[in-house]
């Protein structure tokens, strides 16, 4: 419960401490987010970063509405011409994403916790969620793919593949669906597009089998296989 002010009344542990963990912050507004919350950057005063500052959840729902348009697209008076602003400052945050993972790993003898490098793709086709987390082996990590760039799931699975598991720079990785329950059934709808022949359309399971191989079954938002 919170209090007046919004503020937790309690705090709560887990009795034994968890042996790993990976942020996973959606991709989609790390610059956005940090832009609107940095007194002075380049666009904390354009009127949507404005809105984002006082609306609260409201403010948040604002930011998340543009994942589901068709197409996703990002907001320009804070990303500035050809989101350059929001690039840019995202590429900061990922950096630290990166550092506070390394900072957090037991490197001792012990390994007694690992902390992994991720972050989550938020596509919203049509208010459905069909995101997805995507955690990485190592440190060895591309700049995150946004729904932005490529709103469809085969365009993440081809471009993490292009940049991580066959770019040759030592990545590897494992894309967990998420939230499936709020999907509308879209999650896991069998469709191959473009895809001609069943050769066309087995190649297209192999890609999704080998980088997409389990889901996550339950969270604080519900049971993955079950609606809402």
């Amino acid at each position: 419960p919170l209090d007046a002010f919004g503020v937790g009344t309690q705090t709560l542990q887990l009795d034994r401490p968890l042996d790993f963990v990976a942020l996973t912050d959606h991709s989609e507004f790390l610059g956005e987010v940090q832009l609107c919350t940095t007194p002075g950057s380049v666009t904390y005063d354009s009127s949507e970063c404005q809105a984002y500052r006082i609306a609260g959840n409201d403010g948040t729902t604002t930011f998340g509405v543009r994942t589901a348009q068709t197409p996703p697209v990002r907001a320009s008076d804070v990303c500035g011409p050809a989101n350059q602003y929001c690039l840019e400052t995202a590429a900061t945050v990922w950096n630290q994403v990166q550092q506070a993972a390394a900072d957090a790993y037991d490197r001792n003898s012990t390994c007694s916790f690992t902390s992994l490098v991720g972050y989550e793709y938020t596509a919203s086709s049509v208010v459905s969620t069909l995101h997805r987390n995507v955690i990485f082996r190592n440190d060895h990590v591309p700049f995150p793919t946004t729904v932005f760039e490529a709103p469809l799931r085969q365009q993440l699975w081809s471009e993490l593949r292009a940049t991580c598991t066959d770019a040759g720079i030592g990545c590897d990785v494992v894309v967990i669906p998420h939230n499936s329950n709020e999907s509308n059934g879209k999650m896991f709808q069998v469709e191959y597009p473009g895809a001609v022949t069943t050769d066309d359309e087995r190649t297209q399971a192999r890609v999704r089998g080998s980088i997409e191989p389990l889901m996550e079954i339950y969270q604080h938002k519900g049971a993955g296989e079950c609606l809402d």
